[in-house]
């Protein structure tokens, strides 16, 4: 069973990459709750106490906060798992592995529309295969279906559209194909 073509919004991939770090890892809770106390303890702070302290929070979201989020872009966005959610894609499964068609257009030669504009080049279309083995449990949305990998040396998930399949019927029956391909043991 194949999808039809489709790419995930920015924002919904980014929204989808921090919360499966959320949900991995304990220490990005942590930070996260520990940015959360520290802002609101230093806007009491600069209420009642001294307003530099409200310049030293604003410090906080304006430097520490955006370093944070371009060492997860940076680590998880753009790693060889999870970069192609953006780009115009298709997934199907065969032969216990997930393959992911990636859409590549290549750029015109030339700009102007007139005559001798050169006609563009076909669709360049490049594989990525990921074991179904390698695929952990996935989360599901209203509008998306997050399937995290867990592969050696490489973390990133597949975001799956509900509209990227023809029916509902459709959409279960490839999730159902990915997890009877996997050689987890139950336990």
């Amino acid at each position: 069973m194949q999808s039809a073509s489709f790419k995930i919004s920015q924002i919904d991939f980014i929204k989808a990459l921090f919360m499966m770090r959320l949900k991995r890892t304990l220490w990005m809770r942590i930070l996260l709750l520990l940015i959360i106390l520290i802002i609101v303890s230093m806007i009491i702070i600069g209420v009642f106490e001294n307003y530099i302290w409200i310049i030293v929070d604003l410090m906080i979201i304006f430097l520490i906060i955006p370093m944070i989020t371009t060492f997860l872009y940076i680590n998880d966005a753009l790693s060889p798992g999870a970069f192609f959610n953006t780009l115009p894609h298709t997934i199907e499964v065969k032969d216990r592995k997930i393959l992911i068609h990636i859409e590549i257009q290549p750029k015109s030669e030339t700009s102007d529309l007139s005559e001798n504009a050169i006609e563009p080049k076909p669709t360049d279309v490049r594989l990525l295969e990921f074991p179904c083995s390698d695929i952990e449990p996935y989360y599901a949305g209203l509008t998306n279906i997050t399937l995290p990998i867990r592969q050696k040396g490489i973390d990133g998930l597949i975001l799956l559209p509900v509209k990227a399949f023809k029916n509902q019927d459709n959409l279960i029956q490839f999730l159902n194909e990915i997890y009877d391909n996997t050689d987890r043991k139950e336990k």
